[in-house]
């Protein structure tokens, strides 16, 4: 996951440009109001990569926790030996009924 997480910072780097340092509440704000319509075809392969690549890290990171999680190895063992233990049937008392 490290590795993937790298690959995406690595394109992010090269395809991004870099931010303006922020020098006044005013300056950052500046442009809040107007809305950037991306027309070229590069900018959306961009942007949606980036989208998809935080969806597919996250979802990684929660099928990885399940699978590779202490409590979820807990649970896996505890199956096996279940179903590894020689399975006998209960003992079934013999039924004695009462005289009237």
């Amino acid at each position: 996951m490290t590795t993937a997480f790298t690959l995406i910072l690595a394109f992010s780097l090269f395809f991004f440009s870099p931010s303006l340092p922020w020098s006044s509440w005013k300056s950052v704000h500046s442009h809040l109001s107007e809305v950037k319509i991306v027309t070229s075809a590069d900018e959306i392969k961009v942007i949606q990569f980036t989208w998809w690549a935080v969806f597919a890290l996250s979802a990684l990171y929660v099928v990885l926790s399940f699978v590779l999680g202490e409590e979820a190895r807990d649970a896996f063992k505890s199956v096996v030996e279940h179903f590894k233990k020689k399975r006998e049937a209960p003992h079934v008392r013999k039924l004695i009924l009462p005289l009237l």
